[in-house]
């Protein structure tokens, strides 16, 4: 679903706008949510793209506070995933601002497990009893490769939120539609290991430089028919987003993992000729005949 917004520039649902630029709903239209930033319809908004760019700005807040103050990765470290908003809401990091339009637009919450470089996700779920059980709501998380810690982001729907025991551990379930539409929703056990971590996914240049044209490298067992959509997020909410078909010439080797059976998709996206300190949030999914692969996120600096 894709979110109106009341500017004439392509900027994220974050830019300051007034509610009263909003044009009159169509008779009929049903208003999933509204704030004074934006307006989210039942016929105009890609629930899976309003997800990530949500979830990119907040990785860039996390990176932001990390490139300025490395000190604050033990406390991230020790942030109960269930309950995120005791470390993060005195950090002033936009995670309550986060948590409502996350709400507001897809119905669900963040689940927030903060992992040390090199920490296989899957194994880290379980160890926090977030294992996700096999349902017909279930949709891939997104996993951040920040400066000093990783990110791993599940959602949980809010009206599931009081069914929290399943087998003795707490649920964690997602539900974000496809492209599609509110079908075609992903089923796992627990986020595989083999689609999380900065072993999957990598962007190049490291450092942003005017003009720059930065590379995504995706690794994934290859399929036909398959898309790549790459995101850049700029500080102030400015996101550019490009959709690949891939073809041949974009597949190679897969250097970041030692799998033999994968392989990478590389995909080149200029960037901003302007780009606000400290960070650029570098993202990537896959589109297939089914719902979309999990978002994994890298960061590059601006200096």
């Amino acid at each position: 679903m894709r979110a109106r917004l009341c500017t004439l520039l392509m900027v994220s649902i974050w830019a300051s706008l007034s509610a009263s630029c909003f044009r009159p709903v169509a008779k009929g239209t049903h208003v999933v949510s509204q704030t004074a930033h934006t307006r989210v319809t039942e016929s105009d908004v890609n629930v899976t793209d309003l997800v990530v760019n949500l979830t990119l700005e907040h990785f860039w807040n996390l990176a932001s506070l990390q490139v300025r103050d490395r000190s604050v990765a033990a406390r991230f470290l020790k942030t109960d995933p269930r309950d995120p908003a005791k470390v993060l809401g005195p950090l002033n990091v936009g995670f309550d601002s986060y948590q409502k339009q996350l709400a507001q637009a897809a119905s669900v919450k963040p689940v927030v497990l903060f992992l040390a470089h090199g920490a296989d996700p899957a194994e880290e779920t379980r160890q926090h009893n977030l294992l996700i059980p096999p349902g017909p709501s279930l949709t891939p998380p997104a996993f951040f490769s920040g400066p000093e810690v990783d990110t791993l982001i599940l959602f949980e729907p809010v009206s599931s939120a009081r069914h929290e025991l399943h087998r003795g551990g707490p649920v964690v379930l997602a539900r974000i539609a496809s492209v599609a539409g509110l079908t075609g929703l992903w089923l796992a056990e627990s986020p595989p290991a083999d689609q999380l971590g900065s072993h999957f996914y990598r962007v190049q240049p490291r450092d942003w430089k005017k003009a720059a044209v930065f590379e995504h490298t995706r690794c994934l067992f290859q399929s036909p028919d398959i898309k790549l959509v790459t995101k850049l997020f700029y500080q102030g909410g400015a996101t550019e987003s490009l959709p690949t078909d891939l073809t041949a010439k974009n597949w190679g080797p897969c250097t970041l993992n030692p799998d033999p059976k994968l392989r990478a998709a590389t995909v080149k996206q200029p960037s901003a000729k302007k780009a606000g300190q400290p960070v650029i949030i570098a993202g990537s999914y896959f589109l297939a005949s089914g719902p979309p692969s999990p978002f994994l996120a890298d960061w590059i600096s601006v200096k």
